[in-house]
């Protein structure tokens, strides 16, 4: 208690240090009242799915281990292994000496903090998966926080149709299992909600003040955390090295703007010559040799000999290479996979102790994901579509219907999403073959958010005109008011 206090009082004294702006900036950050009701009921929505039993989980599909071994966590016995890969989710596990290998994910912190907590609760001395289902759960609703914090001072309707969107697909088991799992995809959905969602405040913010500081730091951090999430989110490289340069705030330290914009694509960079992905790399581009370009080859020995396949084995460098001579062969495998983009892994969501079979799909709040998969677009040509109409459609409103720069930043950040989604899906469906739903599982977050921001845009320039006509109208009435009354 004494800490506590100390802690309090600590606490109090910095915040009187501050510049009042700066003080005011973080009292704001506290939530609403419609803030703490969606995110109370989002809570309790996965808290049953992950905690209440039957629990909720994701399979192994052989990829823990990447997890896993670092961290000093393994199975009971090669038995359970076998029994539950692929088909039951396994809650407990064994501690072990950790292995040397690397493989660079901001789950890994994650996990730490759970292996932590699992040591100091635990009854039997095993790894519990729900308390790293419990770490990822606080994270994702402070994320989900910032992201409804970036839209307070949009209007109610605004903000009610959010929070709809948000409790509508933010519950949905089929991103929230992954969270009772070692999969990585848990830390691609809550940075990327919280990138987002301070980009947006950053924007708002106008890039004045202290707070300007504050959030550009934030966004950076969380941007940093997102790309490091998987490999595959690297392809949003450019879109948030854009944000850093544009978000930076009203200063003349330009080296340091230089240096935020730069830091994310320099330390991607890094990533792969330190061989920070050596565990994929070279599994990749054989599964995708074996699975994908063979299996749908004319000349199967042509492409072996141009792949390198009997000099070595391919590589990720063949491989686009390759496609970059083929690129009719590209478009034809970009559309096999565009089939599966807004599906889901057929794993199984349940333990073998809760009597339902192997491969077992939770069916609980599970209805964006099922409307989605039947109605979201199956073509690639569809999709190119919608992307360049949205974009387009989006930079005709900020050039003629937005007033200021703080409402054309607000509609470009949305094809500026698009078009990480559109290089997230390149790199995804170039060096991965097998298990496309999942490898396209934070693409398919990012085009829900890119309907939503659409949707809003939509929506803001159909009422634009009739707000500037009732301003207008309101104004005469003001300027025929004044010599009346001074008349009077």
């Amino acid at each position: 208690m004494r800490s506590v206090a100390v802690m309090r009082k600590g606490l109090s004294n910095f915040l009187r240090g501050c510049n009042p702006d700066f003080r005011r900036s973080l009292r704001r950050l506290r939530p609403d009242r419609l803030e703490i009701t969606v995110l109370l009921l989002l809570t309790g929505a996965i808290a049953y799915q992950l905690f209440v039993d039957p629990v909720v989980g994701m399979a192994d599909n052989r990829d823990f281990a990447r997890l896993m071994d670092p961290a000093g966590i393994d199975y009971q016995s090669v038995a359970e292994y076998r029994e539950t890969v692929f088909r039951f989710l396994e809650t407990k596990f064994a501690f072990v000496a950790p292995s040397p290998h690397r493989y660079l994910t901001s789950e890994r912190p994650i996990l730490g903090v759970a292996k932590v907590l699992s040591r100091l609760i635990s009854k039997d001395g095993k790894f519990d998966v729900q308390v790293l289902g419990f770490c990822n759960l606080v994270l994702y609703i402070g994320a989900i926080f910032i992201f409804l914090r970036a839209f307070r001072a949009r209007g109610t309707f605004t903000r009610l149709f959010v929070a709809g969107a948000v409790l509508l697909a933010c519950v949905d088991v089929k991103w929230v299992a992954y969270f009772n799992s070692f999969y990585c995809e848990s830390a691609s959905l809550i940075f990327l909600f919280s990138t987002v969602g301070l980009a947006l405040l950053c924007v708002d913010n106008e890039r004045q003040g202290p707070a300007a500081w504050f959030l550009w730091l934030g966004y950076v951090g969380s941007a940093f955390l997102f790309w490091m999430a998987k490999s595959q989110n690297t392809a949003f490289a450019p879109c948030l090295a854009l944000g850093a340069w544009y978000f930076f705030p009203n200063s003349r330290r330009c080296l340091l703007r230089v240096i935020g914009a730069a830091a994310i694509p320099v330390c991607i960079v890094w990533a792969f010559a330190a061989n920070a992905y050596g565990v994929t790399k070279s599994t990749n581009a054989e599964v995708v040799l074996a699975e994908e370009i063979l299996p749908n080859s004319p000349q199967p020995i042509d492409d072996r000999r141009e792949l390198g396949a009997e000099q070595g084995g391919s590589s990720l460098y063949r491989i686009a290479r390759f496609y970059a001579h083929h690129p009719i062969r590209w478009w034809q495998m970009s559309q096999r996979q565009m089939k599966e983009a807004f599906g889901f892994i057929p794993h199984g969501n349940f333990t073998r102790e809760s009597g339902l079979g192997p491969n077992a799909q939770s069916q609980a709040f599970d209805s964006w994901s099922e409307f989605k998969k039947a109605h979201y677009p199956k073509n690639l040509t569809l999709l190119v579509c919608l992307f360049i109409a949205y974009s387009i459609l989006a930079g005709m409103k900020a050039r003629w219907l937005d007033d200021g720069r703080v409402a054309r930043m607000r509609t470009l950040l949305g094809p500026v999403l698009a078009l990480g989604c559109v290089l997230e899906f390149i790199v995804t469906v170039t060096f991965e073959a097998n298990g496309t739903a999942k490898h396209l599982f934070i693409f398919n977050v990012a085009v829900d958010l890119c309907l939503l921001m659409a949707v809003l845009s939509l929506a803001d320039a159909a009422i634009r005109p009739w707000r500037r006509r009732s301003q207008a109208a309101s104004g005469l009435e003001d300027v025929h008011d004044v010599p009346v009354r001074s008349q009077a």
